[in-house]
């Protein structure tokens, strides 16, 4: 198992706006990684994480392959590639592989490459959240998170654009709590500051 803890958010339709909402809220670097899973054009992507790391205190990257998954760090998922999370030889050292598969679900990076390949690394010490967006994606990953122990989160109804994904995860039976933007702020922040 590796040390820290992780937060990995899948994100697709009216995503972008939420995620800057949720990381503005954020005032502060977590004793956390942060992985952004958002369905978007790889054109898109630098702007993107720009906005993130304005938005907080946390220093906001593209993944890359080889990149090491740091305390203190969000990565964002470049557009092109699925974000695979691996370990070294002494099971402490997590580290990035983006993958060529084709797209899953119908979509490139697909969120549940990452939080299944997170989950069996990190356990009980890995949060996932979905936030709006249209098809399924992040369920396959939820349910490895809780096979693990870890715990998952969705944004609400009321406030997503789209409920696609925060619904399948929820009609599945594999959220812990339904929240709104702000709410997933502080639960986020609570994860990562929580003592085991």
């Amino acid at each position: 198992m590796a040390e820290g803890k992780l937060i990995v958010i899948a994100s697709s339709t009216g995503g972008p706006k939420i995620l800057v909402e949720i990381f503005s809220r954020i005032d502060h670097v977590l004793p956390a990684s942060v992985i952004v899973v958002q369905h978007m054009l790889p054109r898109f992507i630098t702007s993107f994480a720009n906005r993130i790391n304005t938005a907080t205190k946390m220093n906001t990257v593209v993944g890359t392959d080889g990149m090491a998954v740091e305390e203190g760090i969000v990565i964002v998922a470049p557009g092109s590639r699925h974000l695979v999370v691996a370990v070294d030889e002494d099971g402490e050292s997590p580290f990035l592989i983006l993958n060529d598969s084709p797209p899953h679900k119908g979509v490139i990076p697909a969120a549940d490459f990452t939080m299944i390949s997170a989950a069996d690394i990190y356990r009980s010490a890995m949060l996932g959240v979905i936030i709006t967006g249209m098809g399924k994606d992040g369920t396959d990953g939820f349910a490895a998170i809780k096979r693990n122990g870890g715990m998952t989160l969705v944004q609400d109804q009321e406030s997503s654009a789209v409920f696609g994904m925060p619904g399948a995860a929820l009609k599945a039976g594999l959220v812990d709590k339904v929240l709104s933007p702000a709410e997933i702020a502080e639960e986020i922040i609570r994860f990562s500051w929580e003592v085991d």
